[in-house]
């Protein structure tokens, strides 16, 4: 896991319902533009409109073709929404990154499990001091 994915979770772990509304728009910027930005959670600028879509905000064809576009744009319904709206984006940010946390760690333990059945005792050692 990289360096900016912790630092957006650690962010989403503080936040919550208690939170007053600026604290909760201040930190939505941050992570918002970190996660959209990044191509580690989103690889391709393809894989940005379903998760847009899930925060009820929908746009045309041309706007996801760039990212900073894309960011511009959340920014401006960050800055309009309010407090429901709001927990509504950190309620969808926590399901993207720690579901698919959970999710390739998973797939992760399969292709290790799965990896060729005709290993050698070199491969055997290998596979148990493995860095995960």
């Amino acid at each position: 896991m990289d360096k900016e994915t912790i630092y957006i979770k650690n962010l989403l772990v503080d936040l919550d319902k208690k939170s007053n509304e600026e604290k909760l728009r201040i930190n939505l910027y941050t992570i918002m533009i970190t996660a959209i930005l990044s191509k580690k959670i989103f690889v391709k600028n393809s894989d940005i409109p379903e998760f847009i879509s899930k925060l009820n905000i929908h746009y045309k064809d041309y706007v996801y073709r760039s990212r900073t576009l894309v960011v511009a744009r959340i920014i401006r319904e960050i800055e309009k929404s309010d407090k429901t709206k709001l927990l509504v984006f950190v309620s969808e940010l926590k399901e993207l990154l720690f579901e698919s946390n959970n999710s390739s760690n998973h797939d992760n333990k399969k292709k290790l499990q799965t990896k060729g059945t005709n290993n050698n005792s070199a491969d055997d050692i290998l596979s148990q001091f493995r860095r995960e």
